[in-house]
């Protein structure tokens, strides 16, 4: 005799009902929380099947290291200068739309001047173009003061595309040689315009002081 049906009754539908409406919320509930970790995963995803990196003559490494900083400089800024949870969400939806769009902004990127001079300008052009937003928004600050301070968030931002591009560039086992090499520059030319950035801001009776 067959003792199935007396240890594991077969479900009602009722019962099976209620079970999908849990697998389903559930479901929804994992993919909100994820929501973020998902576009990001994609974005990178999509720059890496669209970038053959095994050589760097056209500049796509250099494509690959400005996504990844803009997109950081951006995440960012939006939490720094809207700030709480609505500016999350909307970088959020920023990050997911990038991530579909990947192919064409790198297809009009590799049409530009992607070497390490023109990468980085573009990418401190981006970054240094949100500053007087933000000191519009620390009028309490002196300009050297809001300088020092705009840069220490871009930089931190930029710092973290860096690190994300390099991780990528190490995953394909091709961050070595030349290829390194004008990741590096790049990033040493950005700091460096940073850096220029806050001198200029300094007053000009103290910067004729130094020069003299």
């Amino acid at each position: 005799m067959s003792i199935n049906s007396v240890n594991n009754p077969p479900a009602s539908s009722s019962q099976l009902s209620v079970s999908v409406q849990q697998s389903q919320t559930s479901s929804s509930a994992s993919q909100n929380v994820s929501s973020t970790v998902s576009a990001r995963n994609q974005l990178n995803a999509q720059l890496v099947a669209n970038l053959d990196v095994s050589t760097n003559t056209d500049g796509k490494s250099l494509s690959l290291l400005y996504r990844t900083a803009i997109d950081s400089i951006n995440q960012i800024l939006s939490d720094q200068l809207n700030g709480g949870a609505g500016a999350q969400a909307a970088s959020d939806g920023q990050t997911a739309q990038g991530a579909q769009q990947t192919p064409n902004i790198l297809q009009q990127k590799l049409s530009e001047d992607n070497s390490p001079e023109g990468t980085s300008q573009r990418i401190l052009s981006g970054a240094l173009s949100f500053f007087s937003t933000y000191a519009k928004q620390h009028p309490e600050l002196s300009q050297e003061e809001q300088a020092k301070n705009f840069v220490d968030i871009v930089r931190g931002g930029f710092e973290k595309g860096y690190a994300e591009a390099v991780d990528i560039l190490n995953g394909l086992k091709v961050f070595n040689g030349n290829i390194a090499d004008e990741i590096k520059k790049t990033r040493d030319l950005v700091n460096k315009g940073f850096d220029d950035f806050i001198a200029s801001m300094k007053p000009q009776q103290q910067t004729d002081s130094n020069a003299g």
